[in-house]
């Protein structure tokens, strides 16, 4: 007798299960089979449905192998899909902003080509010298932006720890929020400082002198946590794992140099 064994995992699961069914209603009523006219005959039917059972099992067997190998295959090609949407977002936001359009093999305007994801630090006019004389080029604070799914997906577990994707980007929104809060401080004109935002400023100005003209020229403290952090501030740990992916990430870089630690903004 040829034993059907083809076709999809699903008609092999449902043929399985109805010769099962059968063989077991058979064994059930085994005795009555035995001793009746047709009995014989249903017995030799029960016994062949057994052994196509022992073919089914291979052929299911072989089934979900090949279904493995091809759950394997999509697995790896939707890992290297990840890889290059990464890749696109990454040039995406990276792209100038401009109303002109690019034309293919145009030259290309370096000159004219400036980050638009910041956020305007540069000091107003101030007739005192102490303060900062602002510079031709308009200076800006770099907005870090919150994490996408496949960013997370691609953080390391030692890394990212317990904390969840929405954790995390609460604590760079928290980062955001305090950079914003320092050179809105580093703006106010000094007239409208107290003695100790005097001496407060001064710290700013010095601990940024050997940052200056560097990519780490954006940078916060530890005493800018405690000025104006909230989460950041009163879970230490929360914040040490923030800082860490974000410094895995190439985000932020820790300066020391015999120095308090300045948090450097390197990465939006």
């Amino acid at each position: 007798m040829e034993t059907k064994c083809h076709g999809d995992l699903e008609n092999l699961l449902n043929g399985f299960k109805n010769k099962v069914n059968r063989a077991e209603e058979g064994l059930k009523m085994m005795d009555v089979l035995y001793y009746s006219v047709d009995g014989k005959y249903t017995l030799t039917e029960i016994s062949n449905d057994l052994v196509d059972l022992g073919a089914m099992c291979e052929a299911i067997r072989s089934k979900i192998d090949q279904e493995k190998d091809k759950l394997a295959e999509i697995q790896k090609k939707r890992e290297r899909l990840n890889e290059v949407r990464q890749r696109l977002n990454h040039m995406c936001y990276h792209l100038p902003e401009t109303t002109t359009p690019v034309y293919q093999n145009a030259p290309i305007n370096f000159t004219a080509i400036q980050s638009t994801r910041t956020v305007d630090i540069e000091s107003s006019k101030v007739e005192d010298k102490e303060n900062l004389k602002p510079d031709k080029k308009s200076k800006g604070v770099k907005i870090i932006r919150s994490l996408q799914e496949n960013d997370f997906e691609h953080i390391p577990k030692h890394v990212k720890g317990h904390l969840s994707m929405e954790q995390i980007n609460s604590g760079i929104g928290e980062v955001n929020h305090i950079l914003e809060k320092k050179y809105e401080f580093l703006k106010r004109p000094r007239k409208t400082l107290s003695r100790a935002d005097e001496k407060k400023r001064s710290i700013y100005l010095e601990m940024g002198k050997d940052l200056k003209g560097t990519i780490f020229e954006i940078f916060f403290m530890d005493s800018d946590v405690q000025s104006y952090g909230t989460v950041l501030k009163s879970r230490p740990k929360s914040r040490e794992t923030v800082f860490l992916v974000l410094r895995h990430l190439g985000k932020m870089k820790e300066i020391r140099k015999g120095k308090p630690p300045r948090y450097c903004i390197v990465g939006g």
